[in-house]
């Protein structure tokens, strides 16, 4: 079922993009690529590796995965905050239109849902 999953949802990834290009153009879908481009960068430092731990921890005791789990949302919850206003505080490093800026402020709400992987830790 999760290899079946992985390919669909491949395969739709890969129509929505096709999608996107051809009905953004170039220019435009050039700009949501720059702006998702700057906002990775941010989400590497909205986890540091603490899915990983958290899959370990819950692996050791499952009786306690819904309590390892919730202590950890504050955490990861904090981290998301964290890197969305420091993607704030550095656009104007890459020198950004006035559109740019605003699409990355839109692009960086999405990193408050961050958070659903641990949702997965737990089945």
């Amino acid at each position: 079922m999760l290899l079946a999953s992985h390919g669909l949802n491949t395969i739709v990834a890969g129509l929505v993009g096709i999608a996107l290009i051809r009905y953004l153009g170039r220019a435009e879908y050039g700009l949501l690529t720059t702006v998702y481009a700057y906002m990775f960068v941010f989400q590497i430092f909205g986890s540091l590796g603490i899915d990983t731990i958290i899959t370990r921890e819950v692996a050791r005791a499952p009786e306690r995965a819904s309590d390892i789990v919730g202590r950890t949302m504050g955490l990861r919850s904090a981290l998301a905050v964290g890197c969305m206003v420091s993607s704030w505080l550095f656009i104007h490093v890459i020198g950004p239109t006035p559109r740019v800026v605003s699409l990355q402020w839109m692009a960086s709400l999405s990193l408050l849902f961050s958070v659903y992987p641990l949702y997965l830790v737990l089945y």
